[in-house]
Parts: C-alpha cells; sequence; structure tokens
C-alpha cells in the first residue's frame, strides 16, 4: 500500500518533526466528501478510541505527528490539507 508520508513530508519539514499541531477549526475547515469539515461529534469518537484527550486536543491542538501515527486515512487528510493551507 502506498503511503504518502514518505514522499509528501521532505525531510525538513517542520510536520515531520511533530512541530505542526493541527486544532479543531483544521478539523472544521478540511474538504470531506463534498463537504466543508469534518463532523465534530465523530472526531470526539474517533479521538477517544485512539487514546487521544479531547479537552487537551481543544486547548492545545495535537501534533501532526500523533495523528499521522494512527495510519487513518482521514487523519492523513487532514495533516496533508493543513500543510499545504499553511504552506
Amino acid at each position: 500500500m502506498y503511503s504518502y508520508r514518505s514522499s509528501f513530508f521532505e525531510a525538513g519539514d517542520s510536520c515531520r518533526h511533530g512541530m505542526m499541531k493541527i486544532t479543531p477549526s483544521d478539523l472544521s475547515s478540511v474538504p470531506f466528501a463534498g463537504r466543508q469539515g469534518y463532523c465534530m461529534a465523530g472526531c470526539r469518537r474517533w479521538a477517544a478510541a485512539q487514546g487521544f484527550d479531547w479537552v487537551e486536543f481543544v486547548r492545545e491542538g495535537i501534533d501532526a505527528e500523533r495523528l499521522l501515527a494512527t495510519g487513518d486515512a482521514m487523519a492523513e487528510a487532514v495533516v496533508r490539507y493543513v500543510q499545504k493551507d499553511r504552506a
């Protein structure tokens, strides 16, 4: 299976070093299924299933590397979207 992690993020990329934070506003702005943003209730359930502290995420954001480490396609998509948006 191809993953863009190795090709999309270059060695000097700040995200690769865990410095880029993903915030709830990023989740609500990423294009998905012809709409703008992910469902926050679904994101909250997903975060709990991954062992992420939702309140901490809302207050501080989460390192992009933590999201990528889940291997989840939607997590990877939001990181890619934010990377392009902040470039």
